[in-house]
C-alpha cells in the first residue's frame, strides 16, 4: 500500500512539474502576443498564467513536503501542508476574479480597439496549451485538495482563453469591442465560484470538521452494532487532508469479549470497509472514563481524572451481562 501512494505522488510530482514548466512557456507567449497586438485581454490572461505557475509551484511544493516522513516534532507528517497550498491557492483564485470584474467595468466604460486576428492566434495557442495541462492533471486531481485546486487554476485560464478567442472572433467581424469585457465578467463568475469551492473545503479541514459523508453519530452506530461492543463514546473525527481522513474513540467491551487485538482487529475492519478510515487510535475501556456521550467536551478532561473507578456507563450500568463472544478474525 505505502509503495502503491509513493509510486503515486511521483507520478502527481513529475505531472505538476510539467504543467509548471509548459504554462511558463505560455506566460511568455501570451506577454509577447499582448505588446506586439496592444491587447490588454492577452495582457490579462498572462498575468493570470503567471498566477497559475505560482500556484502550480506552489502545489508542487506542498506535494513534495507531503512525501517527507514524520518527526518528532511533526508526528502526522506534513499532509497539512497541501491543504494549506489549496487555501493559498483558493485565495489567489478569488483575487484574480475580483481582478477579472474590475478590468472588465474599465473597460466597458472604455472600450479599446485591439488587432484581433494576431490576438485570436496568440489566444488559441494559450488554449491548446492550457487544455494539454489540464489533461496532464485531470487524474492526479480527483481526491486531493492541493492538485484540484491547481488544476481549477489551469480551468480557469483555459475558459478565460476561450472568452479572448470568443471575443477576438466577435471584434474582428464587428468591431463590438465591449463583447471582451463581457465575456471577462463570465470567466470571472467560474472562476470565483471554483474558488469558494476549494476554500470552504480546506478551511473545513484546518476547522478539524468531519469529512464530507462522515460524522461521529454514524461511527458510534457502526462500531455499536458489534456484538462484543457495549458502549462507544468520547467519538472525534477529522482529517490531515481530504484523503486522510482520522479517527479517535472510546470503546466498552463486554465482560466475555474476545481478546484485545481480535476486538480491534474487528473494529478497524468496520471502518476501513464503512467509513475508508485506516488511521484510528482506539481506547478499549472495561468501565466509564467519565464521559457519558458520543461527543464530549475536551474542557472537561481534568473532571475526567477525579472520576470515581468503577463507575459505570448509563448503558453499561443498564446492560445485562450476556455473553455474545462472535467469531472474529485475527488479521
Amino acid at each position: 500500500m505505502h509503495g502503491h501512494d509513493h509510486n503515486h505522488n511521483q507520478d502527481r510530482l513529475s505531472r505538476m512539474g510539467f504543467s509548471i514548466w509548459f504554462t511558463l512557456a505560455v506566460f511568455v507567449a501570451e506577454v509577447v502576443g499582448g505588446l506586439l497586438t496592444n491587447s490588454l485581454a492577452l495582457l490579462s490572461d498572462a498575468w493570470h498564467v503567471l498566477a497559475d505557475v505560482l500556484a502550480l509551484g506552489l502545489s508542487w511544493w506542498a506535494l513534495r513536503k507531503a512525501q517527507k516522513s514524520a518527526t518528532g516534532d511533526m508526528t502526522y507528517g506534513y499532509h497539512r501542508y497541501g491543504v494549506l497550498a489549496a487555501l493559498a491557492n483558493s485565495v489567489s483564485l478569488l483575487a484574480i476574479s475580483l481582478w477579472i470584474f474590475y478590468e472588465s467595468y474599465s473597460r466597458l466604460l472604455h472600450p479599446e480597439p485591439v488587432k484581433s486576428v494576431p490576438m485570436l492566434i496568440v489566444a488559441a495557442i494559450g488554449l491548446v496549451a492550457n487544455v494539454i495541462v489540464a489533461l496532464a492533471l485531470k487524474d492526479s486531481a480527483h481526491g486531493n485538495l492541493n492538485v484540484r485546486s491547481a488544476f481549477l487554476h489551469v480551468i480557469g485560464d483555459a475558459s478565460a482563453s476561450m472568452g479572448v478567442i470568443l471575443a477576438a472572433a466577435i471584434m474582428s467581424y464587428t468591431s463590438w469591442y465591449f463583447v471582451d469585457p463581457i465575456i471577462s465578467a463570465g470567466i470571472g463568475l467560474l472562476i470565483l465560484k471554483g474558488a469558494w469551492d476549494i476554500l470552504r473545503s480546506a478551511l473545513g479541514i484546518l476547522a478539524e470538521r468531519s469529512p464530507r459523508g462522515i460524522d461521529a453519530h454514524s461511527i458510534s452506530e457502526a462500531v455499536r452494532s458489534l456484538p462484543f461492543v457495549t458502549d462507544v463514546h468520547d467519538v472525534h473525527v477529522w482529517s490531515l487532508s481530504n484523503e486522510l481522513p482520522m479517527l479517535s474513540l472510546h470503546v466498552i467491551a463486554c465482560p466475555e469479549s474476545p481478546g484485545n487485538s481480535r476486538m480491534l482487529n474487528a473494529i478497524n475492519e468496520l471502518l476501513h470497509e464503512k467509513f475508508a478510515i485506516v488511521h484510528s487510535v482506539i481506547q478499549l475501556e472495561d468501565e466509564c472514563c467519565g464521559c457519558h456521550g458520543v461527543l464530549c467536551r475536551l474542557d472537561a478532561d481534568k473532571q475526567r481524572l477525579h472520576h470515581a473507578p468503577g463507575e459505570k456507563c448509563p448503558k453499561q450500568a443498564g446492560a445485562s451481562a450476556q455473553s455474545a463472544t462472535p467469531a472474529l478474525s485475527g488479521n
